[in-house]
């Protein structure tokens, strides 16, 4: 038996569906400060594929990254991504949001999946696994633990996932953005003066 918290602001169909399929979870609705599900001693940040792309690009996800990885109360971080029954998105798009998830990969394991149920499905697999004391060791940390200032940790696990940032950056932006939003604003901000110049 395991026990399942679904956030209340989820919608009810999550947790009326996880009750469907999984006959030993005792699924429980209730305000979860970090996360959208527990999945016994897992914390899922559920994305459908449009809402992981729109908090991408906001700064929004990123910073829940950050929450996630900072947090004592959470032990084993999740994100999961599927497509919702509604969306439909185009190979290409599937292909450039895999390769989003496998950069995120690097800070909190990552997941994407082409149905709901094989998401609660790969929940539970890997509740099991963590029971018998597996889990995804084998996710890479980008970045060293920095003993005298760990508080840059989070956002500069962020950044060293992306394309061209090394370790030395990735520290460097954590100390003048601390919160990955306010690197979101700050591109935004030149390439709007980079527009304006063009006119």
């Amino acid at each position: 038996m395991v026990l399942v918290i679904v956030d209340t602001r989820e919608p009810p169909e999550i947790a009326k569906r996880i009750e469907e399929l999984l006959s030993d979870a005792v699924v429980v609705v209730k305000q979860l400060e970090i996360g959208d599900i527990h999945f016994g001693t897992l914390t899922v940040e559920r994305k459908t594929a449009q809402d992981f792309i729109n908090s991408w690009f906001s700064g929004r996800l990123q910073n829940q990254i950050c929450n996630m990885v900072a947090s004592k109360k959470v032990k084993r971080p999740l994100i999961c991504v599927h497509l919702d029954g509604s969306e439909n998105i185009a190979a290409d798009d599937w292909d450039r949001l895999t390769k989003h998830v496998r950069t995120i990969n690097f800070a909190v394991p990552t997941f994407a999946f082409r149905t709901f149920d094989e998401l609660v499905f790969f929940l539970a697999e890997a509740y099991s696994h963590l029971r018998k004391g597996e889990w995804f060791d084998y996710v890479k940390r980008p970045v060293r633990v920095v003993e005298n200032d760990p508080a840059k940790l989070p956002s500069a696990i962020i950044y060293a996932g992306l394309p061209g940032v090394g370790h030395e950056l990735a520290l460097r932006l954590a100390e003048i953005y601390p919160a990955p939003i306010d690197l979101t604003r700050a591109i935004q901000g030149v390439t709007k003066l980079d527009d304006a110049g063009k006119r």
